[in-house]
């Protein structure tokens, strides 16, 4: 964050919160991997050490995930896989993995915006890692009602409607 923004939804270090942002912390989500449909991986149990061997389409500037992603497939003292692709678009990204063989690491609360895009998570016989996530916002933001709402809601303190 560079002040440009008034709330980001996703997974962002307590030592990233500028001055003047707040980061409310989110239950976390579970790290998996999609595919296009009919994907060689996609009939059957995918060994997680096999991910290795297929290229990635991932998002750019996400270096927490990359670490998390290096860290999880070095504790199985492998490399970790190999991104040919980034893009900050998510449309892109599950535009790229949907028309290819690369696979896309993305948490599972993205699955069925996943499936819209032609694509379908892997059963892997093991779980990968959940990732923390959390809301960052701007306090003077809260001023503005729909913010506020906004946050209320990922929060779970909105009051429900009647």
């Amino acid at each position: 964050l560079e002040g440009k923004l008034d709330v980001v939804f996703g997974r962002m270090p307590p030592s990233a919160v500028p001055d003047g942002y707040e980061l409310v912390e989110l239950p976390s989500a579970e790290m998996t991997v999609f595919v296009r449909n009919g994907h060689p991986l996609s009939q059957r149990l995918v060994p997680v050490r096999e991910l290795v061997e297929w290229e990635f389409i991932g998002f750019s500037g996400d270096a927490l995930g990359q670490a998390q992603c290096a860290s999880y497939f070095k504790n199985l003292n492998l490399l970790p896989p190999r991104t040919v692709l980034q893009s900050s678009s998510l449309e892109i990204l599950l535009t790229a993995v949907a028309k290819s063989d690369s696979l896309a690491l993305l948490s599972d609360m993205m699955e069925e915006r996943a499936a819209t895009a032609g694509l379908q998570r892997l059963r892997l016989d093991q779980p990968l890692w959940r990732a923390d996530l959390g809301i960052c916002f701007h306090r003077q933001g809260l001023e503005s009602a729909p913010l506020r709402t906004l946050v209320e809601l990922a929060t779970n303190k909105a009051t429900p409607a009647r």
